[in-house]
């Protein structure tokens, strides 16, 4: 396995406990999922789990064809073609989540901003390390 598709394992792996957080944290603190400001009548818990995610956690049945994906044959094109289409939809969904433009004020718990901010990062290494590892081996090939 290449170094970049290591980098991406370690980010799903965080990624994973940090929806786990997520969840829990989105629960305890009432804060439902708005993508793009679409709020749902589903309680917060039902729709953490079974449904849209959380303001803090992408939907359950993505974090499960995230680890689906990497466990299968993730070296070949098209499995990294998928990776990066699902990275991108992380990313785009959180940042999409109204609570994600309010990471930076004053107003959130400390815990809830690191939530946030990971729920942004960890995305984006995931869709930067399988891109890498897509463009790398041709580069290499035509020198």
């Amino acid at each position: 396995m290449d170094k970049e598709l290591r980098i991406v394992r370690l980010a799903a792996l965080a990624y994973t406990a940090n929806f786990v957080a997520g969840i829990a944290t989105a629960i305890r603190g009432g804060y439902r999922a708005e993508p793009i400001g679409i709020r749902t009548r589903i309680p917060i818990a039902a729709d953490a789990i079974v449904g849209n995610g959380s303001a803090l956690s992408a939907p359950p049945a993505m974090i499960y064809f995230l680890w689906k994906l990497l466990r299968s044959s993730a070296h070949s094109r098209i499995a990294k073609g998928q990776l990066v289409l699902l990275a991108s939809t992380f990313l785009a969904g959180a940042v999409a989540e109204p609570l994600s433009h309010r990471i930076l004020s004053r107003g959130l718990p400390k815990h809830v901003k690191a939530i946030g901010v990971l729920n942004i990062a960890l995305p984006a290494a995931m869709l930067i390390g399988t891109v890498k590892s897509l463009v790398e081996p041709e580069a290499a090939q035509t020198l």
